[in-house]
């Protein structure tokens, strides 16, 4: 909607931001097989919007971390194309909580190769925090996870569950994921 009010569209929905189809949201360059996950991983009480490309892993390996701030986007931070960043693997099959209860969420990945591993945002940079190097009883759930606070405390859990069956809840306990 260029140059006139947002419109309302009489259903307690309206529009609040638009990038009136120019394809780009702060700078990224919105397209076909992105992914993009929403949580607050700075621990500000609001969300943050981590942006990846999930092509080829030599061509499409831009990531980047984006906040809503006074009707615009700004970049809080990237990995401007490095193939060199550990959390690269994992940018395709994400879940976000948060898992250790400290009021940030985290991004949990599966790479193709059958580890899950853990990253925290530290304000300049996302760090390896945890991870089962193939071998965890996540292992058989790793394609059916669900993020969700189940037990009702400050810690968010991953409900699995596999064709055969069996469906799982797991929590992070400090150093490892333990049956829920």
């Amino acid at each position: 909607f260029k140059g006139g009010a947002l419109p309302d569209f009489d259903n307690g929905w309206k529009q609040s931001w638009t990038n009136n189809a120019d394809g780009n949201i702060g700078g990224w360059t919105v397209r076909d097989g992105d992914k993009f996950y929403a949580g607050d991983f700075n621990h500000d009480g609001e969300e943050e919007l981590l942006c990846v490309q999930t092509g080829d892993d030599m061509v499409d390996t831009w990531m980047t971390l984006l906040k809503y701030n006074a009707g615009t986007w700004e970049w809080l931070w990237s990995n401007y194309g490095s193939t060199d960043h550990p959390m690269l693997p994992y940018r395709s099959n994400g879940l976000i909580g948060d898992f250790d209860g400290d009021g940030k969420d985290e991004f949990l990945g599966n790479d193709v190769d059958g580890w899950t591993t853990v990253f925290h945002f530290d304000g300049s940079d996302w760090v390896w925090g945890w991870s089962d190097y193939g071998d965890h009883p996540i292992v058989p759930y790793k394609d059916r996870l669900l993020v969700g606070n189940f037990v009702g405390d400050s810690k968010d859990e991953i409900l699995g569950w596999d064709i055969g069956g069996w469906t799982t809840m797991f929590r992070f306990e400090g150093a490892d994921w333990t049956w829920g």
